[in-house]
């Protein structure tokens, strides 16, 4: 049995956002007669994805969704795909990040390498 804190988590995760979602918006850049898509289909595999920080090729099997988020530096596409096996689903969101830094723990005194 899971521990209660998953199932917490999971609430949170599942069930939260939507009690606060806000009407999206559409892209006034969007070609005529383009709708976005209303549902993120969850397809099964047979084996999970690595998580590794790259994407794994089980993601292929999944139909993307995206949706355009307007914040404060403009329109940002957000790429939602979704799997599950017997026990577990994942979730895997793509967006571009001009800000982003693949430095692994800068702070953290490696005792091998002596920095």
């Amino acid at each position: 049995m899971k521990p209660l804190w998953v199932l917490i988590w999971w609430c949170f995760l599942l069930i939260l956002p939507s009690a606060f979602a806000l009407p999206m918006q559409v892209s006034p850049h969007m070609p005529p007669g383009f709708s976005l898509p209303t549902e993120l289909r969850v397809v099964k595999v047979k084996r999970a994805p690595q998580i590794d920080g790259r994407v794994d090729t089980v993601w292929s099997q999944a139909r993307p969704v995206t949706v355009y988020l307007r914040g404060g530096s403009g329109e940002i596409p957000l790429t939602l795909r979704a799997i599950y096996t017997e026990e577990q689903i994942f979730f895997l969101a793509e967006w571009p990040d001009s800000t982003e830094d693949r430095t692994h723990k800068p702070w953290v005194w490696d005792e091998g390498r002596q920095r």
